[in-house]
């Protein structure tokens, strides 16, 4: 039994969104390329995610719709943050 009705919104797999601190990102079709778009998820399940239609991306955008986690962490990788201090020991 539906409780809310999301009307204007984009609903896409919950694989296709993936976060980064308090922000939410897609993988936009650009070419050949993905490009990481920022957007405003309203509500997410364990299925299907809501972004809102602001203009961040359209109906009819080419995104990826799974494998977002795995996008963000092949980009954090390329980006090579420094060692992590804590690396192999607890305290």
């Amino acid at each position: 039994m539906p409780v809310e009705q999301w009307e204007n919104q984009i609903v896409v797999p919950v694989d296709a969104v993936v976060k980064e601190g308090a922000d939410w990102y897609v993988f936009q079709q650009n070419g050949a390329n993905f490009t990481r778009v920022p957007v405003h998820v309203k509500h997410r399940d364990q299925s299907s995610a809501v972004i809102a239609n602001d203009g961040s991306i359209f109906p009819g955008d080419v995104i990826a719709l799974k494998s977002a986690h795995q996008m963000q962490m092949a980009i954090k990788n390329k980006s090579g943050g420094g060692a992590d201090p804590h690396a192999g020991h607890n305290h």
